[in-house]
């Protein structure tokens, strides 16, 4: 019984650590009206976005992040004209 819970948490713990990543994403948007919405989940590792718009009349952005061992960063940056 031990040997079999040995073997499972070693292959639980093989087939994870490819789930250690995390994520990152940059989104760079020109134009007249902008919209963008990022989600990014990992268990062990850190999420990263970057949200940049640059619009004629509005921009609209949204990131959400969630992570339980890991960090959540983010930067938006806006601007328009009107």
């Amino acid at each position: 019984m031990i040997r079999k819970l040995i073997f499972t948490t070693a292959a639980l713990v093989a087939l994870s650590a490819g789930a250690q990543a995390g994520n990152t994403v940059t989104t760079t948007q020109v134009g007249l009206v902008n919209t963008s919405s990022t989600t990014q989940s990992s268990f062990f590792g850190n999420n990263s976005a970057t949200l940049s718009q640059f619009a004629v009349f509005a921009n609209s952005g949204s990131i959400s992040q969630s992570t339980v061992l890991g960090s959540n960063s983010s930067t938006v940056h806006q601007e328009s004209l009107f």
